[in-house]
C-alpha cells in the first residue's frame, strides 16, 4: 500500500527504475478505452501512462499488435 500512498512522488510506479509494475499497470489503463473510461480524472494515472506509452520499447509492441 505505501506505493499507492507515494504514488504522486515518484516517476514510476515502484520507485525511479521501470518494472513490470508499470508495464502491467499501462496494460490495464489501456483496456480502459475499451469499456468507455477515460483518465482525465486521475491526472496522475494518465501522466504514468504517456511517460510509458512514450518508451520506444512500448511503442514497438503496440505497433506490433495493431494498437500504434
Amino acid at each position: 500500500m505505501r506505493a499507492l500512498a507515494q504514488w504522486g512522488e515518484r516517476t514510476w510506479f515502484l520507485g525511479e527504475g521501470f518494472t513490470v509494475a508499470d508495464g502491467y499497470q499501462f496494460v490495464v489503463l489501456n483496456w480502459l478505452q475499451f469499456v468507455g473510461m477515460d483518465l482525465a480524472d486521475w491526472p496522475k494515472l494518465a501522466a504514468h501512462s504517456a511517460r510509458v506509452r512514450s518508451r520506444p520499447a512500448v511503442q514497438a509492441a503496440m505497433k506490433a499488435v495493431g494498437l500504434g
